[in-house]
């Protein structure tokens, strides 16, 4: 639940330490920077915040989550309404009375609501998920702008469409001009579009890129657009764009009520309000991820959005202009270690007034013997204040306390993070020396006070991990470094590490040699670093991935340190070293092709060899179909599927877990009618999965939303125990049948259990044999494309569609927006491919073939990525053996005993296929290592 709560964001040590230059042309005369000298009203939510806006009055803001919940908010009182509907909400504008709300949601609806009552006064079903509604300024007229390109402005009194467009694209924002005459549209499309409501006559104004957003004026004259690289003027009379110089935003700019200003901001956090008269630009406030800006109805304060904060700002008296070339005062005297002893203070939680005594906040010379006192209050969750402490601090930093005694400085860091996370990223900035100190467990800090800090922790993290892109390298997350992730739970570190793997992962995969590589085995490789990063145990890893790209098929050897002299350290932090190219182009004659390929880490040696066996061509298997086999699969009336979520998938991309994602599944189907019984247990996953495949009662589609262990030889990884939750759905075409299986919670390792490709091909062979029908595997996990050849040479089943991966995924949500949500409603109402892809174009990153990219049949991707690696297919022999050097002419090779061998993994030897060709002669000082997967 959203509280009212008082928070101070400081620039003020930027502007200290360093000139600041914001403006593009460098003219110093034109920039200031402004910061709140007072306290801010800020409405803290439990998610992500995505938009806001006040009231025609300015006495209330409603605000959206991505929860997608709104929040209404009296500025004077704090009181806050909570408004919950049944559809998704993700957009809300007041009434001209400020009494109801008009909100917008992803089902298509469009709303009225009373906020008082929370109750729907007025409700208009759309013909697409809506992306926004507003009031015109008289309160007569809503224009509504849909994903679909659509626009609509409908008179409120008739309840009938007055004016009707559509865009090619998805529709951005829309405004009525002040008189609510005409309007302005803004879409992804590239076009800013000016429509008479009368007469329909239009201009229309192209840019290069989306254009996210167009408003109008105060005087209806001008229309502000604003895209990813500029904003520009749009003066109607003359139809003229001028560009506004100086800007790069990513959020839509908006005029002040005077129209002599406009307040624009970007996702690297700078807000500006430009005077466009002269061009002076006043950078209001740094803040991380700024999402949107708004000017209130009387122009003296600003409404923002970043993260999980709405704030309001007054402009006139909570904020004061400085010259962007602020310098460093005068540096304090420095000060020297005295002890300092506080017993009492210690054993119980912060009080200010007790502390106050010892630490008085004093201007010029700092007195020697207060400084640990200092340190101490600062190591307090509210014990630093930066308005009355700054000068304090720096004064100690700059001292020889800064170079590091981490039992009192780390604590005050903490401290400082829990004030403001901009000021305790400009102190590491100017000390670099603060990152060389560890974590400690500071003993003045009560378990009450720890809780807190656990939650700041928790949220800074949570909070730098969204921000940085999907594709990121090490130096990224450097800020989290010095944090070691300290106070946070062990499963907390391990979540937070295992999603800091994938983004380092996702970078190195942009590599050539990489791209091929299972993404859950760079994951792996990633993670020694990531661990690092929170303080968790260090796993050196060294390990063998064979990759094939059409026609060839080549070894790549990884280790989390060097592999010697040939070896790449890539950008996720860990090194690869290839070998040569083995191409599938055997002659008659030949039955086997072989490879090696040797390394060396972390002083053990180690030889890779490959044996590959030619194997009948198996195209046939993956037809260029246009839809699925619903005839087959439908045979008996009955839609059977099977979803199963694991906790492996400890923190998927926007931080969701694998409780949240089931829940997100389970919602789902209780949304279209799927009526669930009481769970029950599952003893043993893998056979339950194995039933469903091959045995009696199979299902016809099949989701794995959980990680694998990433490796080419393994199709997923499942956990030992877990329940399932079986739901039934009767319609006039027969029933559907659903099982979601979640799998139970923190498992030791040993309790994972794979299913390997080999278990794959013996579940479709025994389907198959009792024709029970054709099988949907969708792969969900991270580009699984690269082991999908793999599989189906291993199965060379005709029954078996899967449809894998094509790029970094996200985890299931329960609206239109998520790929794989479409991808089931498509399969659900048997649609063919393509309406099933069409479907999907409401993801952003699917539409750009970015992200969230499923492969089908029919596709050419999938053709060159997978079909024609099978018209010449082969079976793998993998073996990866240790060496062992001589002793005294002597061997120092152990002999395992026979029993212990059969669980070696050659760092292992497997076969990919019925049967192996592998030699049978094992290399002369050598011996096998355990397998790794």
């Amino acid at each position: 639940m959203a509280v009212l709560r008082l928070e101070y964001f400081f620039i003020i040590l930027v502007l200290i330490f360093s000139p600041l230059s914001i403006a593009q042309d460098n003219d110093k005369e034109k920039e200031s920077i402004c910061w709140p000298l007072g306290n801010r009203k800020v409405f803290d939510h439990a998610g992500q915040v995505t938009s806001a806006r006040f009231s025609r009055d300015g006495t209330k803001v409603v605000s959206i989550s991505d929860d997608g919940i709104a929040h209404v908010f009296k500025l004077k009182s704090g009181e806050e309404k909570t408004i919950k509907q049944s559809f998704f909400i993700n957009d809300a504008d007041f009434s001209p009375n400020g009494e109801s709300l008009l909100l917008s949601g992803d089902n298509g609806t469009v709303a009225i609501v009373s906020i008082t009552s929370g109750k729907i006064e007025k409700s208009y079903p759309g013909p697409s998920p809506v992306t926004g509604a507003q009031y015109s300024t008289d309160g007569k007229k809503i224009l509504v702008t849909y994903y679909n390109g659509l626009v609509d402005a409908v008179d409120l009194a008739t309840q009938k469409i007055e004016r009707a467009i559509r865009h090619s694209d998805t529709v951005s924002s829309a405004g009525f001009s002040p008189t609510a005459g005409a309007f302005v549209t803004a879409s992804r499309d590239g076009r800013a579009r000016y429509i008479e409501v009368s007469t329909g006559e239009e201009k229309v104004a192209e840019d290069a890129g989306w254009v996210k957003g167009a408003q109008f004026s105060p005087d209806g004259r001008k229309i502000v657009t604003t895209t990813d690289k500029s904003i520009k003027i749009w003066e109607l009379a003359r139809n003229e764009m001028k560009e506004v110089r100086g800007i790069k935003p990513l959020i839509p700019a908006h005029f002040s009520p005077d129209g002599k200003s406009l307040v624009t901001a970007s996702q690297d956090g700078i807000v500006k309000i430009i005077e466009l008269a002269t061009g002076h630009e006043r950078v209001v406030v740094h803040l991380n991820g700024v999402t949107s800006a708004y000017f209130s109805p009387e122009g003296r304060r600003l409404l923002t959005t970043n993260g999980r904060f709405a704030q309001v700002m007054d402009l006139d008296q909570e904020c004061k202009s400085q010259p962007a070339n602020t310098i460093l005062p005068e540096k304090i005297e420095k000060v020297t270690q005295v002890p300092f002893i506080f017993s009492k203070p210690c054993l119980v939680d912060f009080n200010p007034l007790s502390w106050d005594f010892i630490t008085p906040v004093e201007n010029g010379t700092l007195q020697r013997s207060q400084v640990e006192g200092y340190l101490r209050r600062f190591g307090k969750p509210s014990g630093f204040d930066p308005k009355k402490h700054l000068n304090i601090l720096l004064g100690i930093l700059q001292s020889q306390y800064g170079d590091g005694d981490s039992q009192l400085v780390y604590p005050a860091l903490v401290g400082v993070l829990n004030s403001s996370n901009l000021l305790y990223e400009s102190l590491f900035e100017h000390f670099p020396k603060l990152k060389s100190l560890g974590p400690v467990d500071s003993s003045c800090i009560t378990s009450n006070e720890k809780a807190a800090f656990r939650k700041t922790v928790f949220n800074y993290t949570s909070e730098i991990l969204r921000l940085i892109p999907s594709f990121a390298k090490y130096s990224d997350f450097q800020l989290l470094e010095p944090l070691k992730g300290q106070f946070l739970a062990d499963n907390e570190k391990l979540a937070f590490a295992r999603l800091v793997a994938e983004k380092l992962a996702a970078r190195a995969a942009e590599t050539e040699e990489l791209k091929l590589v299972p993404f859950g085995k760079l994951t792996k490789m990633a993670m020694e670093k990531a661990n690092g990063l929170f303080g968790l145990p260090i796993q050196q890893e060294s390990d063998i991935a064979v990759i094939r790209d059409n026609q060839q098929i080549k070894l790549v050897g990884l280790g989390t340190k060097s592999l010697g002299e040939e070896s790449v350290l890539s950008e996720g932090g860990f090194y690869y070293k290839t070998g040569t190219s083995l191409f599938v182009d055997f002659l008659p004659y030949m039955k086997i092709k072989k490879e090696q390929m040797n390394w060396s880490h972390e002083g053990k040696n180690y030889l890779a060899e490959v044996n590959l066996t030619r194997k009948l061509t198996l195209s046939h298997l993956v037809p260029e179909e246009k839809t699925f086999r619903y005839n087959e699969m439908l045979s008996d009336h009955v839609l059977h599927g099977l979803v199963v979520v694991g906790s492996d998938s400890a923190v998927l991309q926007y931080g969701e877990n694998a409780k949240a994602v089931f829940q997100e599944y389970k919602d789902y189907f209780s949304g279209v009618g799927f009526t669930f019984q009481n769970p029950k247990p599952v003893p043993h996953v893998k056979s339950f999965v194995k039933r469903r495949f091959s045995e009696g009662e199979v299902v016809d589609y099949f989701i794995k939303e959980s990680r694998s262990d990433g490796d080419e030889r393994n199709a997923f990884k499942l956990n030992k125990t877990g329940q399932v939750y079986r739901g039934v759905r009767k319609s006039k075409e027969g029933k559907e049948i659903i099982e979601l299986v979640y799998m139970s919670e923190n498992q030791k390792s040993n309790d994972e259990q794979l299913v390997s490709d080999a278990d794959l091909g013996r579940w479709m062979a025994t389907r198959e044999k009792a024709k029970l029908g054709p099988l949907v595997y969708i792969s969900s996990g991270y580009w699984s494309y690269t082991k999908t050849v793999h599989e189906l040479t291993i199965a060379a089943s005709g029954i078996l569609s899967i449809i894998p991966t094509f790029t970094r995924m996200e985890g299931f949500r329960n609206n239109p927006q998520n790929v794989t949500h479409e991808l089931i409603e498509g399969l659900r109402v048997r649609e063919n491919f393509v309406t099933i892809r069409k479907r999907m174009e409401k993801n952003v990153g699917y539409k750009a073939r970015e992200e969230n990219v499923y492969l089908f049949p029919d596709e050419i991707d999938f053709d060159n990525q997978i079909r024609k690696a099978l018209v010449k297919p082969v079976n793998e022999a993998v073996k990866l053996t240790e060496i062992t050097p001589k002793a005294s002419g002597r061997s120092v090779s152990s002999v395992m005993p026979k029993k212990d061998k059969i669980n070696l993994r050659v760092v292992s030897e497997v076969t990919k296929g019925v049967a192996s060709d592998a030699p049978k002669d094992a290399l002369k000082d050598q011996k096998e290592v355990s397998p790794k997967n």
